[in-house]
Parts: structure tokens; sequence; C-alpha cells
């Protein structure tokens, strides 16, 4: 055992370290986006509210072509505590300003750096997981824990926000990504020493030059772009599902603030939960035809809450929409960090997860096509096309699985060495 290599005994703490670093990542961001919301709605238009929420989705689809060059110029565990460090300032210096222009900057740098942080993250886990099976079970813990930090963030940032101004909620905010940045550095220097081989492997094993995007090359791998496919649809149904389900459940439907947050939260308590609960089940048939099935039954949710009309309908089909979610977004990340060989990894990984920033975009600004009237219609139609997506998946990449990338790993750090 390394120096610098945790004792077995202590490396499942170190673990939670990370994750809790990982948690008030994901937290900070959501939190720090529903302050700005808060403030704006004190003194703007809904307009306002649009180009706040668009900027930060521009500006995870901007970071793409970024993240490559970015990683691999340093470390993945560096590059993860210097987006915290920088995240921390942001939305500390956002509240020192205060402004309209101040907050659609500062939602524009979060989801660039938000966006650039899963790229690291998802080149940076296959190093710690020495088995396939690790690694499945390391992907389904990160998951859940990102998606309790989207969950928490905005339950707590409006508790921060009512319980102190803006400004000071933000300075909070602020302060606790900064603590994000020293506890996850530590953790993850710990968990990745003498297993991160360092930054530019592609570059250096490609001959010099900085390492750009490589979008074409993901979806050129064996089995990819159908493994791809219905995750896109569904990914684009879903990002319609939350601009539309508040227009269908509050204006279509008459129901109230409250019995909107709960079919809300039921679905947020889905996306935590089918990572732990659901996702090993899924994975039996093959990360691809599980995501798909998991596809299968995000339509099906969808169809039956354009079709229906009772409050515990809707909140249950909302729960099978984010169980399944939770369990779509886990395989297929699980299987691209399978697949992608080492070498490869700081190109294709921010490919990846351009593709999904790219679907949300698309499918937030197609739900603002659509009027109040037509959002039963429109889910209805969108849960057929992601049902129809999900089985046709399944036909295709039935019997897939991916191989282990723990022999790709060992000859890259051989070839380093």
């Amino acid at each position: 055992m390394s120096a610098g290599t945790p004792h077995p005994g202590r490396r499942g703490l170190t673990g939670a370290l990370a994750c809790a670093a990982l948690f008030l990542g994901s937290f900070g961001d959501e939190a720090a986006q529903v302050t700005f919301a808060l403030g704006l709605t004190e003194r703007s238009s809904p307009a306002a509210i649009s180009v706040l929420l668009a900027s930060g989705l521009v500006g995870a689809v901007a970071a793409g072509p970024c993240a490559p060059t970015l990683l691999s110029l340093m470390r993945g565990r560096t590059l993860i505590t210097v987006i915290f460090l920088t995240e921390g300032v942001a939305i500390a210096a956002a509240g020192l300003s205060a402004t309209f222009a101040s907050y659609v900057l500062t939602a524009f740098v979060l989801g660039f750096l938000g966006s650039l942080l899963w790229s690291a993250v998802m080149v940076l886990l296959p190093a710690l997981g020495e088995r396939e099976k690790d690694l499945s079970r390391i992907n389904r813990a990160v998951q859940t824990v990102r998606n309790l930090g989207y969950v928490v963030g905005p339950a707590l940032g409006g508790i921060l926000y009512a319980g102190a101004s803006g400004p000071s909620a933000l300075w909070y905010i602020g302060g606790l990504m900064l603590l994000a940045a020293l506890s996850g550095g530590t953790a993850l220097r710990r968990l990745t020493a003498g297993r991160d081989g360092g930054p530019g492997t592609a570059r250096r094993s490609g001959g010099g030059g900085f390492t750009n995007l490589s979008l074409t090359g993901l979806l050129r791998l064996p089995g990819m772009a159908r493994a791809v496919a219905p995750l896109v649809v569904t990914v684009l149904t879903t990002s319609m599902l939350n601009v539309l389900l508040i227009l269908f459940v509050r204006e279509e439907l008459g129901y109230g603030a409250e019995q909107y947050g709960f079919i809300i939260a039921t679905l947020s308590v889905g996306l935590v939960l089918g990572p732990l609960l659901l996702a090993g089940w899924f994975e039996r048939f093959g990360e691809p035809a599980g995501a798909a099935l998991a596809a299968t039954a995000i339509g099906g949710a969808l169809v039956a809450m354009g079709a229906g009309a009772r409050f515990w309908w809707l909140a249950g089909a909302a729960l099978v929409a984010g169980l399944a979610n939770g369990v779509q977004n886990t395989l297929m990340s699980t299987y691209v960090m399978k697949v992608v060989p080492a070498d490869k990894r700081e190109q294709y990984m921010p490919a990846y997860v351009l593709i999904l920033q790219s679907c949300v975009l698309t499918g937030f600004l197609a739900a603002g096509l659509f009027q109040v009237q037509q959002s039963a219609t429109v889910l209805f139609t969108a849960g057929c096309v992601a049902g129809a997506a999900g089985v046709t998946g399944a036909v295709m990449n039935r019997g897939v699985r991916a191989s282990s990338p723990v022999e790709r790993d060992e000859e890259a750090h051989v070839t380093r060495d």
C-alpha cells in the first residue's frame, strides 16, 4: 500500500466525505438559483425569470467544448476543487452586487461550472472502481447524492432567503461551496492516490496539442448510438415535463400550490431513491436495455399524467417518473464510463454531458411553444413517444453489456509509467 493511499478501514469515511462535497456542490447550485429567482420575483417580470433559467442552461451547453481542454491541463480531482472554489466566489460576488445582470451572469457561470463538474466526475470515477461491480456501486451512490442535492437545494435555499436577506443568503451558500472545495479536495486526493494518472492523458497519447471534444468519436463506439438514442428522447420529454407540469396542475386542473408542491416532491423522492433501490435490478438486463426499460416507464408515467386528473393519480405517476428517471441516468452514465477507453475519457465524457445538456435546453425551449390548454395533450403525446423509444431501445440493446474498464486502465497506467 502506497503512503498516500487510505487504509481500507478509512476508505469508506473518505468516500463519504467526497460524497458530502458533491452533495454541497449540487446543493449550492440549486440553492443559489432559487435565491436568484426569489430576489427577481420581488422586483422583476416573469420574463426575467425565464432569462435567468435559460442562462444557466446555455452555460451548461457552452461548457462542453471547453471541458476536454481543461481536463487535459489538470487532474480531475484538481479541476473539481477549482470548480467548487470558483462557484463559491461567484455566488458570494453575486450577493455583493445583487442586480439582475449579476444574477444572470452568475447563473451562466454556475451552469457552465456544473456541467464541467460532472464531466470531471465521469472522467475520475472509473479510476476508483477496481472491478466492474465497484464502478456500478460507486456510481449509484454518486447519482443518489447528486440528486439529493438537487432536491434539498431549492428547499434550503428558500429557507435561507426567508431567514436572511438575499445577499446574506448568497454569502452563506458561497461559504458552503468553499467548504465543499476544502473537504472534497482533501477526500479526492486521498481516494485517487496512485490511481489518477495525471492530466493530459489523451493529449500525451495523441502526440501533442490540446484535447478536443469528440461527439462523433463517442457515438462511433460500438453500440453507443443505439444505447444513447432512448436517453435523448426521454431527456427531451422530461425537460418539457418540468416546464409544463406547473401549467397543467395549476392552470388546467386548478390545483393549489400545496398540491403542486406535493407532486413535485414525489417526483424528487423518486429521483433520489431510483438509483439506490432499482438501478441494480434493471442492470440485470444490461445497462442499455435496462435504461431503455426505464425510459418505457417514464413514457407510461407521462401518459398517465396527461390522461388523469385525480391528485393521487398524478402524484403516483410523478413518483414512477422520478424513480425511472433516476434509474435511466444512473445506468447510462455507468455504461458510458465502462465502455469509453481510458485514453479517450477527456474527449468523450464531456461529449456525453453535452448531449444531455443540449437535450435539456431543447426541451425547455420546445415547451414554451405550447399553450396552457395544450399541456395535457403534449404530456400524453410526449409519453407515447418516450415509451415507444424505450421499447425500441430495449429490443435493440437486448443482451448488451459493458465490458469492464479495468484492463484498459491497467494498460494505460503501464504506458504512463
